[in-house]
């Protein structure tokens, strides 16, 4: 559990960085998890406040992960965790396809590969729905391990992709192209990004990503 079993609901509106603070010596997988959340909440954020959303006070509350009684629980907690951060990732695709150059491809594809990762958790969520049978949930509680897992991941993925379009430089590019390396390695190892199937519908879209990645690459000085 994050902080004291006796937190009131006042915690509600605490800086999410003195929530942090609480929670550092606790659950592990929640510090993290409110890691990402500090990040979405910052100020330099679209529409971001300092107001904890209620979700958190959830997260609060909870004295245990992936028990089976709780199961439920922190789909929800993730449910409301993963349509945060899809916005703040549109958002910032959004401001980075207005770049009027290819490098803006660096600070997009991070972005995008955070995207599939929500995608996947999204349709783990829906099937548990429409199917609770043991086995699924058994299954559901190793998908969201993984995920959690990817979180420190993602949380670098979204550092590095929140700059001004006006800085980008070779460090700020190799530092997304790590960063999004990083992620979906990591997310293939999980089995929550699968590998890419190439067959004849979308060889050529391949071929065209590849062109401009390597162009991407050539140019990366």
């Amino acid at each position: 559990m994050c902080g004291d079993e006796n937190m009131s609901k006042e915690n509600h509106s605490l800086d999410i960085y003195e929530l942090l603070d609480h929670c550092k010596n606790s659950n592990k997988n929640h510090y993290n998890l409110l890691k990402v959340i500090a990040h979405i909440h910052t100020p330099t954020n679209t529409k971001s406040t300092n107001t904890l959303p209620r979700y958190v006070q959830t997260i609060l509350e909870s004295k245990s992960m992936l028990l089976k009684k709780s199961v439920q629980a922190e789909v929800d907690i993730l449910e409301n965790f993963n349509k945060e951060l899809r916005q703040l990732v549109k958002e910032r695709k959004e401001k980075w396809l207005r770049v009027q150059s290819y490098e803006y491809l660096f600070f997009w594809h991070p972005l995008h590969t955070v995207e599939l990762i929500l995608d996947s958790m999204d349709d783990s969520f829906k099937n548990l729905r429409v199917n609770s049978k043991l086995k699924d949930v058994h299954d559901l509680k190793k998908t969201i391990d993984a995920f959690y897992k990817l979180l420190p991941k993602i949380e670098n993925a979204l550092k590095a992709t929140n700059i001004p379009v006006t800085n980008i430089k070779y460090k700020t590019k190799y530092r997304a192209l790590k960063s999004k390396c990083n992620l979906r390695n990591a997310a293939r190892h999980v089995n929550i990004i699968k590998p890419i199937e190439v067959n004849d519908e979308n060889i050529e879209q391949l071929r065209s990503d590849f062109k401009i990645l390597r162009k991407c690459l050539e140019n990366l000085d």
